[in-house]
């Protein structure tokens, strides 16, 4: 079943995906589900050893390129999920998903209509849920509690009920409730459900208009030097004639290493050929034939959209079954890889674990603040660490000391040769590179003409006590786990 949500996922292109009762359990990861375009967020029912708590259970999958963060109730059992999503630089949109079980108690509807006021404003609201009410019968009956709450909430927020498919009993189980205007907003019953249909909850497709802000979107292309396929024989020869003598003119260890690196990228610029960094738009183990199936499948549902051939209705259903077919196959070739490649090459397996483990979100929601700015996020961390940092009991006030020498800190007086060298001869290949982006193996293949420069630069920031303002940047990627923060 995993498999069949993972093909029907990956065949199309939904910007975000809304699921109620998921039966999901935290066992399942929801990289099993979904294709690494999307963020997932989730509150399932129960565990797997919860076997009692059948059911349940509520998802919300959104592209990466959407600005986005979750917004949490500390406390709160509902089955429920929200995020705030930003359209453009003037509007965000709250955006919910909720399940309640069938003969839920009027408190439970009354709590989750209360959450929205703790949410502040929002251009827009948009909730879709299976409310388990039989409305189309007891709207605006006064004397069932349940819908009088749900008509006074309908009222307050001036929103509009969009769900006009029946279930086969002839009723409204699920709601699509928003405030969003009826000339941008579209509902149908969809004709390719995720999984296979439940006659009481018909699957649903929803179209909503507005205008895109782009700049807001973090995917951008990244021009990088290209190591790989450099020219490494001009590279050594230019680095051998490279004199590096002018180093020992500076007393300042921010502009010496400035202009180390300029000296480098000098090199690299006549060496290393250029390459962008593009956003993937398919899991990287498609192959060419089915990123050719998918992009005709686009093409021909705009048209079909146009009504410009009605034969165009049918090729695209030839399309979507021969994606889900080129889909399935490749994945399971990808699987078959890495299982033979197992004793091989672990790194292979190890690889596709962490695949299947990073969904990291683009922005940050902590103390009730949405945080989108890298350098933000990172100081967020960095006060909850602080908060949740318990000092020794043992620690003796007698023990402080201060000290404005760092010669009192660091016994080093200075770096020499050989030290150069066996820094240099230790550096592993398989590292990442870091901020200039320089890989490893090319130091330590061009390790001779790197020794005197960095012996430079290391003993100049010991004589000054300064650490270069470069090299305290580093690439820190923190792992979302769940929860706030």
């Amino acid at each position: 079943m995993n498999f069949d949500v993972l093909s029907s996922v990956a065949s199309d292109d939904q910007d975000v995906i809304l699921i109620t009762e998921t039966w999901l359990c935290e066992d399942i990861n929801s990289l099993e589900l979904f294709d690494d375009r999307y963020l997932v967020f989730r509150r399932d029912h129960g565990s797997s050893s919860d076997s009692c708590r059948r059911g349940g259970g509520v998802l919300i999958a959104v592209k990466k390129c959407f600005n986005l963060c979750i917004l949490d109730l500390p406390g709160s059992d509902l089955e429920a999920v929200w995020l705030s999503i930003k359209l453009n630089h003037r509007q965000k949109m709250l955006v919910c998903v909720v399940y309640f079980p069938p003969s839920s108690r009027a408190d439970t509807y009354v709590e989750f209509f209360d959450c929205f006021e703790s949410f502040g404003f929002f251009d827009n609201i948009f909730i879709c849920g299976d409310f388990n009410l039989s409305l189309y019968d007891d709207f605006g009956n006064n004397k069932n509690p349940l819908v009088n709450e749900l008509s006074n909430f309908v009222n307050l927020y001036n929103l509009s009920q969009f769900n006009n498919t029946f279930n086969c009993n002839i009723k409204f189980l699920d709601l699509i409730l928003t405030d969003i205007d009826f000339s941008h907003i579209s509902v149908w019953h969809s004709d390719k459900p995720l999984v296979p249909e439940d006659k009481h909850h018909p699957a649903l497709s929803i179209s909503i208009c507005f205008v895109a802000d782009h700049s807001n979107r973090k995917n951008v292309n990244i021009s990088r030097y290209d190591f790989k396929r450099a020219d490494f024989l001009t590279m050594w020869y230019l680095l051998r004639e490279t004199d590096w003598s002018f180093l020992l003119n500076f007393n300042d260890i921010d502009k010496a290493v400035f202009s180390f690196y300029n000296c480098l990228n000098d090199v690299f610029s006549r060496t290393d050929p250029l390459r962008q960094t593009f956003t993937r738009r398919f899991p990287f183990w498609y192959t060419i034939e089915t990123r050719r199936l998918l992009k005709r499948k686009a093409r021909v549902r705009r048209l079909a959209l146009k009504c410009v051939n009605p034969d165009l209705v049918d090729e695209f259903r030839t399309l979507r079954s021969a994606v889900k077919y080129s889909i399935q196959k490749d994945y399971n070739t990808y699987l078959r890889l890495t299982e033979n490649n197992l004793i091989s090459n672990p790194k292979k397996f190890w690889s596709y674990f962490n695949n299947t483990k990073h969904n990291s979100p683009n922005s940050l929601y902590y103390n009730n603040v949405c945080y989108e700015n890298d350098g933000d996020i990172a100081n967020a961390f960095a006060d909850y660490f602080k908060s949740v940092f318990k000092p020794s009991t043992s620690y003796e006030i007698k023990n402080e000391f201060k000290s404005n020498c760092v010669g009192d800190l660091v016994k080093i007086d200075s770096v020499t040769y050989d030290d150069v060298v066996l820094a240099i001869r230790e550096l592993k290949s398989s590292l990442t590179v870091g901020v200039d982006n320089i890989p490893s193996f090319i130091i330590k293949g061009c390790a001779e003409f790197f020794i005197y420069p960095l012996l430079i630069l290391f003993n100049l920031s010991l004589r000054s006590n300064v650490f270069p303002y470069v090299w305290k940047q580093t690439r820190i990627i923190p792992a979302f786990k769940k929860g706030d923060a």
